[in-house]
């Protein structure tokens, strides 16, 4: 699968992930309740991956909103061009309805009069375009009312200009998706990594055993009864109410043992 339709295995923000998810390290770290979860790793150094998994998922949610602002920047930056734009479309339509005021037909098909969605850029290009093109061919009409040559010319540069920066848009979009994606996979594995550093626990504090000194506590700092948030729960403001798809792997529910 590419990593630009990697979907997420947990229903939580991002930022509640690491925050749970550096709880859950503390807990490791805590020298009362974590080597008996540590030491249910035997094969590897659990900390040093959870620590790993973890940077991974920040470098990349720090590209994403790197990516995001490059595309925010473009944006901004077609500003001008687009304010242009917009002058000249209306000025031309201005124009057509005074030069041909009683033919709706071509004011409707030639200058896209009345015609205003949809509102992307795409759309308002391609518009503009047919608008551009109807102004050249209709020029002495026009011309009768203050219509230029040059303002043509000027729609034409504007259109120009902003189907460069379009492309530098939709480049960025589609970055921002590659780092998506990359992200939401590095998320699953530490999120699956949390979830089996959590089954740990459940193993070395039962709640069967829950009327022993420290047992509540110990489960408490893993998070036992709190993480992943059950359906529904919005916990600081994240919308959780969706479900992974079946067979993803993932239970959401919050086991008791």
């Amino acid at each position: 699968m590419s990593t630009r339709s990697v979907p997420r295995d947990f229903t939580c923000s991002i930022a509640r992930l690491l925050r749970e998810g550096k709880r859950i390290a503390d807990a490791l770290a805590d020298a009362k309740v974590g080597p008996a979860v540590v030491a249910r790793f035997p094969k590897f150094d659990v900390v040093q991956r959870l620590t790993a998994f973890r940077s991974a998922v920040e470098t990349g949610q720090g590209a994403q909103v790197a990516t995001k602002g490059v595309v925010g920047q473009l944006t901004v930056e077609q500003a001008t061009a687009f304010t242009e734009l917009e002058r000249l479309m209306t000025a031309a339509r201005r124009s057509a309805k005074l030069a041909f005021p009683d033919n709706a037909t071509r004011l409707h098909l030639e200058f896209r009069v009345g015609e205003h969605e949809p509102s992307d850029l795409a759309s308002i290009l391609g518009r503009a375009r047919i608008i551009h093109d109807s102004t050249v061919v209709h020029q002495d009409a026009l011309g009768e009312h203050g219509w230029l040559p040059q303002d043509s010319a000027d729609l034409k540069n504007a259109i120009a200009i902003l189907e460069d920066l379009e492309r530098h848009q939709e480049g960025g979009k589609e970055e921002a998706k590659d780092h998506t994606g990359a992200r939401n996979a590095s998320a699953n594995a530490y999120y699956a990594l949390l979830l089996s550093i959590q089954n740990a626990a459940r193993l070395a504090y039962p709640n069967t055993r829950a009327a022993e000194a420290g047992l509540i506590e110990a489960r408490g700092k893993f998070l036992l009864d709190t993480f992943p948030p059950r359906r529904g729960d919005t916990g600081d403001g994240d919308v959780t109410g969706e479900v992974p798809p079946a067979g993803s792997g993932t239970n959401l529910g919050t086991p008791t043992a």
